[in-house]
């Protein structure tokens, strides 16, 4: 099942876009805004070398990120903005997009599939002034030989203040084989912590500041490791 995973991501990502699209408030063209942040951007580069381990569970929550966000940006054409549908395709698949206004917020669905089998779906929603939203990502394993009683999903909570500083609660479900929850905050000057968690057990917690100091435990020893730097 696992392998399946791995091929899935792979073919998701080789054919990433690097566009970042942004909410359109009161717009009829409406495109969620929370899809592919480049988060490694979003912290200091100096995590890098001071601490391996906080840049590779970021950008390991990108990559999980990316799974359902890199189908969801346009690659042809413009959404009708009188039917507030598109369709397109990437990585191979036909992607139909459709949305709504619903009170303060936008509501949107996205559908993948291939020779008319669905193989995963989007279902979503935007506050209009960009200050948060959620999406689920829903991959029908199924459809690719796995058991449909194992299906993953990755679900996404997130929200932005008016100091541009994001809040992310990202779950990604794999079944059987249990969950996985990143809970981090990014922040306008580069600082952020982060919690990540496996079926519910704290495994490791990081924290830093704008400069990149900051300090790193693993709950996976006993007692915890702490390891600080500047």
């Amino acid at each position: 099942m696992k392998k399946l995973l791995l091929i899935f991501i792979a073919t998701l990502l080789s054919n990433c876009s690097s566009n970042e699209p942004v909410a359109e408030p009161n717009s009829e063209n409406f495109k969620p805004e929370v899809t592919n942040l480049n988060l490694t951007t979003k912290i200091p580069n100096s995590l890098q070398s001071k601490s391996p381990m906080i840049w590779a569970q970021i950008n390991m929550m990108e990559t999980y990120l990316r799974m359902g966000g890199d189908f969801m940006n346009p690659t042809t054409g413009k959404t009708n903005s009188t039917l507030r549908k598109n369709t397109w395709n990437y990585g191979g698949y036909t992607v139909t997009y459709s949305y709504d206004l619903i009170g303060d917020k936008y509501e949107y669905h996205y559908i993948m599939s291939l020779n008319n089998q669905i193989y995963s779906t989007i279902d979503g929603w935007q506050k209009i002034n960009g200050s948060s939203g959620h999406w689920e990502y829903n991959i029908n394993l199924s459809a690719m030989g796995g058991l449909s009683t194992s299906n993953y999903n990755i679900d996404l909570s997130w929200n932005k203040n008016s100091a541009n500083n994001y809040t992310f609660d990202m779950i990604f479900n794999l079944g059987s084989s249990g969950t996985m929850r990143y809970l981090t905050h990014l922040n306008n000057d580069y600082s952020g912590d982060f919690n990540y968690y496996m079926n519910s057990n704290l495994v490791y917690n990081g924290i830093w500041n704008a400069n990149g100091g900051g300090r790193f435990t693993n709950y996976m020893t006993s007692p915890p490791t702490i390891t600080t730097w500047n």
